[in-house]
């Protein structure tokens, strides 16, 4: 190549490199703790505790943010369509009954998914339970 077509490509590259630390794009804030849904980063990148629904709704968008960019965009209202669950089958099994449903998950799709329902009420208190304990709702107030 000849010297001045050099230079044209390394100006170039400069002028890139340069321009990109004046930008006003903002800085790529650091991850949150993802197992701590209560922390979300302020205007200004530094992290507070979520002490209000103004302050989810911030944390809320930064979770969907990263989902999509993990996963792309979520689909949006033209996709939408009625629930609408069918009970395609029901067996009683010992101590649970377990029900074949089906759900509408878009216009003219159904997406098949079994529900396990335990027969003894106090079965499903203990599980409330367990789930209280590892997250406690109060932690949710």
């Amino acid at each position: 190549m000849k010297a001045s077509v050099h230079f044209a490509l390394v100006a170039a590259l400069l002028f890139v490199t340069i321009s990109g630390l004046f930008s006003e794009t903002p800085q790529k804030l650091p991850r949150l703790n993802r197992e701590n849904l209560l922390e979300y980063h302020k205007a200004d990148g530094s992290v507070a505790r979520v002490a209000s629904k103004e302050d989810w709704l911030k944390r809320r968008a930064e979770i969907v943010r990263g989902m999509e960019t993990v996963m792309g965009k979520l689909p949006g209202k033209e996709k939408k369509c009625e629930f609408d669950v069918k009970v395609e089958e029901e067996v009683e099994i010992d101590n649970y009954v377990r029900r074949l449903i089906t759900y509408s998950s878009e216009t003219g799709s159904r997406t098949p998914a079994y529900l396990l329902i335990p027969k003894d009420v106090r079965l499903i208190l203990d599980i409330a339970k367990t789930l209280e304990q590892q997250l406690p709702l109060s932690q949710l107030h």
